[in-house]
């Protein structure tokens, strides 16, 4: 089955599902078929703040959690800093060099791999007040993740994250109100169109459609118009 049908199967199935570890072993198993065997759901601690109480769940190899949380690592590691600094989905390999190259850093990458975690992807969601959580996937092998297959995996990991928190009771399921040109730039984004494109078919300006995408974004306080259309999605906002 292709990874995309896959995650929305996976979206339809978050909906029955009442139980925190029921969601991410339902998680895990979608993307161990990508070649992703351990995650960490987690927010995002500040400086000088413990990574440890921010954990929802942890799938890591045996020991290198305690090690990690015991050295402090998320601190020092670059894959933990960059997902501090950018809001889209990213391999460990497109971390920025100067985070990389420190040496505290290639510690934390050596030793990882030591624990069979060589390579990793890692989904970033903060809403527009506050960080809230990454889903850090790790791989025991150098990750080769198309483009479809990095999309259905940030889409999981979205909504898996927002359910987590929901069977919480950490948000609300509040009433969400796009208007119908809101909802129409929306959908055809979804449809994979970029701004330039929905000016066209709408007959707006480019500006136009940009504009509409931000207010989006600040009605469902999201970062990225790619968690919007996750969340329009699951509100039944916009269907494709």
């Amino acid at each position: 089955m292709r990874i995309d049908v896959a995650a929305f199967e996976f979206i339809d199935r978050l909906k029955g599902l009442s139980r925190v570890d029921s969601v991410l072993a339902d998680l895990q198993r979608e993307v161990a078929k990508v070649g992703l065997d351990h995650f960490l759901v987690t927010g995002l601690p500040m400086p000088n703040q413990p990574l440890s109480p921010l954990v929802l769940m942890n799938s890591w190899p045996d020991g290198w959690f305690e090690r990690y949380s015991e050295q402090n690592f998320f601190h020092r590691d670059g894959v933990g800093q960059w997902a501090l600094r950018t809001t889209e989905p990213f391999a460990w390999r497109e971390v920025p060099p100067l985070l990389m190259r420190q040496p505290i850093a290639q510690q934390v990458m050596n030793e990882a791999s030591d624990f069979k975690m060589a390579d990793g992807f890692v989904v970033p969601m903060f809403s527009s007040r506050h960080w809230q959580a990454a889903v850090s996937f790790a791989s025991p092998d150098a990750l080769e993740l198309p483009e479809r297959s990095r999309s259905a995996v940030h889409l999981m990991s979205i909504y898996a994250v927002n359910r987590v928190r929901q069977i919480l009771g950490e948000v609300p399921s509040p009433e969400r109100v796009l208007t119908s040109r809101e909802a129409e730039c929306l959908t055809w984004i979804a449809a994979g169109k970029n701004a330039e494109d929905i000016g066209d078919i709408l007959g707006l300006s480019t500006l136009t459609v940009q504009t509409h995408l931000r207010n989006v974004r600040t009605k469902m306080e999201v970062a990225t118009i790619a968690q919007a259309v996750a969340e329009a999605m699951r509100s039944g906002e916009i269907r494709i």
